[in-house]
């Protein structure tokens, strides 16, 4: 987890919505596919570009349904949308295909 403290590197190259999770097998990511937020994957590229915004990390699985909840009633939403989209680099992680990630965060929330 040193790229989060770690100083990212400057690119010019974003993924486009729509796009980002499209050779993705995670029925979860996949799930996002329409959303009008411009999703990263978790991984290097999500943190290599774009240093002066933070990022908006989402983490979740396919059977969760708070997950679907917050898809519904957050990543559905124009203003929500907006937000993301100017102010912060969305990250979304299945913890199905990250455990690690997950228990990272985990733990820093309940500390």
């Amino acid at each position: 987890f040193s790229h989060f403290l770690a100083p990212m590197a400057e690119s010019s190259v974003r993924t486009a919505p729509h796009t980002a999770f499209a050779e993705s097998v995670s029925s979860y990511l996949q799930a996002s596919r329409s959303d009008d937020i411009a999703w990263h994957p978790w991984g290097e590229a999500a943190f290599a570009h774009d240093n002066d915004k933070l990022r908006f990390v989402a983490i979740g699985f396919a059977a969760c349904h708070n997950c679907h909840r917050m898809h519904a009633e957050c990543f559905e939403d124009a203003g929500v949308c907006s937000i993301l989209r100017e102010s912060f680099v969305a990250v979304k992680v299945d913890r199905e295909e990250h455990p690690e990630v997950d228990s990272h965060f985990q733990q820093l929330a309940f500390k």
